[in-house]
């Protein structure tokens, strides 16, 4: 389960709470990446999630339905340093800085759309 413990695990800490053996302590939900491309993989936490069925068959049995996620994503701040987790959030955080100097140095396309753009501003009209 994503979203939730196991319910094993939930009546184990529930009895020991109770009985003042351990204190209570949110449970470790199973690693989730989401997989978005080849180098964008980040550990998400889902946060949401609904299913609306929204036609049937004769027989009431749905046949298309809608489905919303939430999530966030998990920085290595939030996961054990060691863990897959951690490793593919830096992996996600170098990937970007990579990129965000690429176009910085003008080899990305904030070069074309500020030609663009000031070719906007120096032909106004076309376009």
């Amino acid at each position: 389960m994503l979203l939730y413990p196991p319910t094993m695990r939930a009546h184990e800490i529930e009895n020991l709470a109770e009985g003042g053996a351990v204190q209570i302590s949110p449970a470790r939900l199973p690693l989730t990446l989401l997989v978005w491309g080849e180098s964008r993989v980040v550990p998400i936490l889902l946060t949401n999630f609904s299913v609306t069925e929204e036609a049937f068959d004769q027989n009431l049995n749905p046949i298309q339905a809608k489905v919303e996620l939430g999530m966030r994503v998990l920085t290595y701040m939030e996961l054990q340093q060691s863990s897959l987790g951690s490793s593919a959030y830096l992996s996600y955080q170098r990937q970007k800085e990579t990129l965000s100097q690429r176009h910085l140095s003008g080899g990305g396309d904030a070069g074309r759309i500020g030609g663009l753009a000031q070719q906007a501003v120096t032909r106004p009209g076309a376009g």
